[in-house]
């Protein structure tokens, strides 16, 4: 497919976007700014573009023909649904356009033409879309068939990536519209779950031939609760892209093990190239192929060391295992002391009191609104390690084993379900904690490097403590685990 030379654009198009509503059989259309189902309305200088093609024949071999397709199956248009055929030149020149309506068998067509023509829709009815940068008709390949997608609908605001983000998992055609600030800042937040294994694509599809709005993606990587910023997509798509339009498109996995549960962090943000806002930008969401998982199985890990018989009850008030010194809160591994006696770890000395760990009971750490899968976020659901699987979309205690020497990491993949929730959680406390016995330290460990929960001052940890509690906590990375403990003062 020929290269489009967006400039050209420039000097002969004044645009204007058409953005239709109404029923799927004829109802009212209207002029807001739309990102997709949009054609060039504006005469053309020095073209043969006409508002409305007379054919003086019967549809023929020769024709030039489209019909539209929805879930597989024949798609009536609206009565002032039409049909632009845009002549491009071998150099990618715009020709001129024509078009047509549809006729009583759902076919719009047009005689006499001939060469290569990018086929738009006009007055599309509200609540579709279809991708305007894809379908090309040519005497090699005159009769296009167009494929009309619902808009699918979403819950949330999208304001930030974590209790506002907006949760899709279903392929096809979203929409977002965006304000000035959104929209040229951080955008609107989506996180993709794979309903099932599989290979995806996301991209947006914006009408390259308007070629008056740039949409990104802001691409994130991480888990529900903790996201760090990875990279921007600007471009990308296998079609052709103007000057100033240039699609997005990115892709991402999903196994087997992983489907309903990994998540796709991205935002979507466009700049409009008129300074016009609010502007609106449609992406699709493709499942391309299976996806063959090489990864290492995580071994089910059973525990060793859980204690036979439940904690002590706690006396006093619960502190948590951070210190403070000159002004700086952190946590520091030196202020506990593991006796081989008794198994345990304990405060200051191997008689101290014991260091206990949020098991069964919400760390104090971690936020109290999390995904529920098709829901969005429910506020004060009980979560826990214990719970954590069954209320997060993603195999939580899946982690990265660390070597009990080194602390390094081994490769192996390691899960601590049955550990969890199976042992530890039957001997807690009846404020759902445990003594700290050394695996379950290393448990703890290894959930907080795989979790990311210290970043160099940006870690989930660093950045929540100083948002809920006015300070940051730091830890030194031997000494991580100590986030979920505490102790009875």
């Amino acid at each position: 497919m020929k290269k489009i030379i967006s400039l050209l654009l420039a000097s002969f198009l004044s645009i204007s976007l058409l953005s239709a509503c109404g029923e799927k059989r004829g109802g009212k259309t209207s002029t807001n700014e739309s990102s997709n189902s949009n054609v060039l309305d504006s005469e053309i200088i020095g073209s043969d573009a006409s508002d409305s093609a007379e054919n003086e024949n019967e549809i023929n071999a020769e024709s030039y023909t489209v019909s539209l397709v929805y879930k597989g199956e024949k798609f009536m248009p609206t009565a002032d649904m039409y049909v632009q055929w845009t002549g491009i030149t071998d150099t990618g020149e715009i020709t001129g356009f024509q078009r047509a309506g549809f006729n009583e068998d759902g076919i719009a067509y047009l005689n006499g033409l001939d060469g290569e023509y990018r086929i738009t829709l006009g007055n599309l009815p509200d609540g579709y879309a279809y991708n305007p940068n894809v379908h090309v008709a040519s005497g090699n390949y005159r009769n296009v068939v167009v494929e009309i997608y619902p808009i699918i609908p979403t819950k949330g605001t999208g304001a930030d990536e974590y209790k506002n983000i907006i949760n899709i998992s279903s392929e096809g055609i979203y929409r977002v519209t965006l304000k000035k600030g959104y929209a040229q800042k951080m955008g609107i937040f989506y996180q993709f779950t794979a309903p099932r294994n599989g290979l995806y694509s996301i991209q947006s599809i914006v009408d390259v031939l308007q070629d008056k709005i740039n949409p990104i993606a802001e691409i994130y990587s991480g888990n529900t609760e903790f996201k760090t910023f990875s990279h921007t997509c600007d471009g990308g798509v296998d079609f052709e892209n103007g000057s100033f339009t240039k699609n997005f498109y990115f892709e991402c996995d999903s196994t087997d093990e992983q489907s309903g549960h990994k998540v796709v962090p991205f935002a979507v943000r466009a700049v409009s190239k008129d300074g016009t806002y609010p502007i609106t930008v449609d992406f699709l969401v493709t499942r391309k192929d299976d996806f063959e998982d090489d990864r290492e199985e995580a071994e089910l890990i059973y525990a060793k060391e859980c204690p036979s018989t439940k904690a002590p009850e706690g006396v006093g008030t619960w502190v948590g295992a951070e210190t403070e010194k000159n002004g700086s809160w952190s946590f520091d591994g030196s202020n506990y002391v593991y006796n081989e006696e008794d198994g345990f770890y304990h405060v200051g000395t191997k008689d101290g009191p014991y260091l206990y760990a949020d098991i069964k009971t919400r760390c104090r750490f971690l936020p109290l609104y999390y995904p529920s899968p098709g829901q969005g976020y429910v506020s004060g659901l009980e979560w826990s390690f214990v719970t954590a699987e069954y209320t997060l979309p993603e195999a939580y205690l899946r982690v990265a084993e660390l070597d009990r020497t080194t602390g390094e990491r081994t490769g192996r993949l390691i899960h601590y379900k049955p550990m969890i929730e199976q042992q530890y959680a039957l001997v807690c406390n009846d404020d759902g904690r445990c003594l700290v016995t050394e695996e379950l330290k290393w448990f703890l460990q290894e959930i907080c490097e795989s979790k990311a929960y210290f970043n160099d001052g940006y870690g989930w940890v660093e950045t929540y403590s100083l948002a809920e509690f006015g300070y940051s906590i730091s830890a030194l990375e031997n000494d991580q685990w100590l986030f979920a403990c505490g102790y009875y003062q």
